[in-house]
């Protein structure tokens, strides 16, 4: 079986045959991501993706007990994933935190969306009749099972 050593993990990591290249974050990779601002006019934006330690890393930092280490956050994760079209940061974590609470969070949702941690819903997308609930025949259902 072959095995490969890796940076600060597992000096036995197995190579796979049921991971692929697409499930990895490249560090070189620039994601082209159209966002929404504040003002209704929508632009196109870079970003790098997250690796899984990244992504902890961030969640460690908005749970911290430092407030000041939750409250700047955000910022350094805009910082980290917002780029130019040549990968380079477009701004420091202090400029993102200058940043309109509008664009501060399009960027935000827009890092969640490209690495997949959430996905918008699809407007357009047919609602099922079925499965709208009105709140009274459902609190009807419940008295009539007890």
């Amino acid at each position: 079986m072959a095995t490969k050593k890796t940076a600060g993990l597992s000096a036995d990591a197995v190579v796979s045959s049921i991971l692929t290249d697409d499930m990895f974050a490249t560090p070189d990779t620039v994601i082209e991501h159209p966002v929404k601002l504040g003002d209704g006019k929508e632009r196109t934006m870079y970003f790098k993706p997250l690796t899984a330690i990244e992504w902890k890393k961030h969640m460690e930092a908005e749970n911290s007990k430092d407030a000041k280490v939750r409250s700047e956050s955000a910022a350094r994760l805009i910082s980290k994933c917002v780029v130019e079209p040549d990968g380079r940061r477009a701004l420091t974590p202090q400029q993102a935190a200058r940043l309109k609470p509008s664009v501060s969070g399009a960027f935000f949702m827009a890092i969640l969306e490209i690495n997949e941690i959430f996905k918008k819903p699809d407007l357009d997308d047919d609602v099922d009749d079925e499965e709208i609930v009105d709140e009274e025949d459902a609190t009807d259902e419940i008295e009539l099972e007890g």
